[in-house]
C-alpha cells in the first residue's frame, strides 16, 4: 500500500506544468458506532471466570487524511484522498494473582477519488463540497 502511494503521488507531481495543485492535510475526531463488536465484548465478558469489566468501547479517536488534487477547468478538481483512523476496546480483570484482557484493536485506511466542486454564490463567498467515491479497507 505504501509503494503505491508514493507512486501516485509522484505520478501526481509530475503532471504537467500548467496543472494547478491543490495539496492538503487535516487531523480530526472519529466516533463509531461498533454494535456487533460490543455484543463481541459481552460475550467475552460472560465468558470470564471472573467478573471481567468492559473498559473502552469503542471510544472517538484522532483520523488524520491528505488530499491532493488538481485543477481541471475554471470550477472542478480532481485527485485522490487517503485517510487513515483507528479505534479500540478492552475488556479486562485484574487482581492479586494476575490479569486477563482482550484487546480489539480497529484500523482503516480509506482510499478514494477526491472530486472537488466550488460554487461561486457571491464575489466574495463560494461553497465547495467534495465527492469521495473509493474503498475503506479494515483490520
Amino acid at each position: 500500500m505504501r509503494k503505491v502511494c508514493i507512486l501516485l503521488l509522484c505520478w501526481l507531481l509530475c503532471a504537467e506544468s500548467y496543472a494547478q495543485l491543490e495539496m492538503s492535510a487535516g487531523a480530526g475526531i472519529g466516533w463509531f458506532s461498533m454494535r456487533e463488536l460490543s455484543e463481541l465484548q459481552k460475550v467475552l465478558q460472560s465468558s470470564y471466570p471472573v467478573d471481567a469489566k468492559i473498559m473502552d468501547e469503542f471510544p472517538a479517536y484522532v483520523i488524520y487524511d491528505v488530499a491532493i488534487a488538481w485543477k481541471v477547468n475554471s470550477t472542478g478538481l480532481l485527485g485522490l484522498y487517503y485517510q487513515y483512523g483507528s479505534t479500540g476496546g478492552r475488556v479486562h480483570y485484574e487482581d492479586f494473582s494476575g490479569e486477563i484482557r482482550s484487546d480489539q484493536l480497529l484500523h482503516y485506511n480509506t482510499l478514494a477519488l477526491t472530486v472537488p466542486q466550488e460554487l461561486t454564490i457571491a464575489d466574495n463567498l463560494k461553497f465547495r463540497f467534495d465527492l469521495l467515491p473509493g474503498v475503506t479497507l479494515t483490520s
